[in-house]
């Protein structure tokens, strides 16, 4: 009986063998899913963005809680009794590097820095334009540098407060025929570029400001300036209503 087990066992293990080897036995790894590419989502524009566009022209009054910095092509407002309902802050041959540093702006304790005097106000908007008095910089990188900078200094103080920065219009014919090596439209047109391009970045409104005050040539008016360079005060009229017509809401309607 035993032996009759013992070879009935060793049939079953041979049989077991000879099936191992006509059908052997293949350890299966589990199949791999190609990847599928996950759609990138398309990011919502800036809420902080944009070129102003033409709108609805809007009163004076608008500008009661508007901020301006820069340099003499805004301290022209000072001189001319512009605007006397928006905040000021500009001065001559102000750089903007300086915001921080030159104490050009009357305090109620004598003369702070324009950065001293935003830190206080209440604004709905603040507009900065630089970039003239830098048109002599060797690397027009360090100006946008500098910019991007002051920037950063002042989205610090007023935080939810959005900015336009605009674009520098050109000078007069007569003053472009004197061949400045710096003070000229082309170098004009290359920092032009750097503040659009800085404006995308950073998120900011972007105010074109040629169309208000220049000839179909791209000058800068005759009638709008007394020294190729800066506006008169009739110049100075026609930007204010450029700026009527290409406010905030405008561009958010």
């Amino acid at each position: 009986m035993k032996k009759l087990l013992s070879l009935l066992l060793a049939l079953l293990l041979a049989g077991c063998t000879v099936q191992s080897k006509e059908h052997p036995v293949i350890s299966a790894t589990p199949t791999q899913t190609p990847e599928v590419p996950i759609p990138l989502e398309t990011p919502e524009p800036p809420k902080n963005a944009g070129l102003l566009n033409e709108s609805d022209p809007v009163e004076e009054s608008y500008f009661d809680d508007v901020v301006f910095i820069g340099d003499s092509r805004f301290s022209g407002l000072i001189d001319y009794n512009l605007l006397t309902n928006a905040t000021i802050l500009a001065a001559v041959s102000l750089s903007v590097n300086e915001l921080g540093t030159k104490k050009v702006i009357s305090g109620t304790e004598g003369n702070i820095t324009v950065l001293e005097a935003l830190k206080p106000l209440q604004c709905k908007a603040i507009y900065i334009c630089f970039g003239i008095n830098e048109l002599g910089y060797a690397y027009p990188e360090i100006f946008i540098e500098r910019y991007s900078a002051a920037i950063d200094q002042i989205r610090e103080i007023q935080p939810d407060v959005p900015i336009i920065v605009s674009t520098l219009f050109h000078i007069s014919q007569r003053k472009e025929a004197k061949n400045d090596e710096y003070l000229n439209n082309r170098r004009i047109d290359e920092f032009n570029t750097l503040i659009r391009d800085m404006a995308a970045e950073k998120e900011l409104y972007l105010l074109e400001i040629g169309p208000a005050v220049e000839d179909e040539n791209g000058y800068l008016k005759t009638e709008y300036t007394e020294d190729g360079v800066h506006l008169d005060q009739e110049g100075f009229q026609h930007w204010i209503d450029y700026l009527k017509t290409h406010t905030l809401e405008g561009t958010l309607c």
